[in-house]
């Protein structure tokens, strides 16, 4: 099988979004994404802070970055969210889901392996 080389060339206009893009990972990930020549989209629930490190990835990178508020847990305000990226900077490409990350509500149950290898979830 003949693999074929990739490069980040090929990332270049893409648009990617970014759930939590706000928070610390998210941001250091939105801020590679810009380097790497694509047009991310921070969706933060916290709108000022999503629009904040949206202007400074812009700034640093020049890259085009939108900062929008959304809840990854209401339909509506992505859906909005996403009429939004489509007007703005186009079809959306690649999804980076970071939403959640640093509440300790955001994680799953207790998980346990049997021996067959099945998970369990509570």
């Amino acid at each position: 099988m003949i693999m074929k080389n990739s490069f980040f060339s090929e990332l270049r206009e893409k648009v990617c979004v970014i759930t939590g893009g706000g928070g610390v990972i998210g941001s250091s990930i939105t801020r590679g994404i810009a380097r790497a020549g694509m047009k991310p989209v921070i969706l933060d629930i916290d709108e000022k802070l999503a629009r904040k490190i949206a202007m400074e990835i812009q700034d640093e990178t020049g890259a085009d970055v939108l900062g929008l508020k959304a809840d990854v847990l209401d339909r509506d305000s992505l859906e909005s969210a996403r009429d939004i990226i489509h007007a703005e900077l186009g079809r959306i490409c690649f999804l980076v889901n970071g939403a959640g990350g640093n509440s300790p509500r955001a994680t799953t149950g207790v998980e346990a392996m049997d021996t067959a290898g099945d998970v369990e979830w509570d």
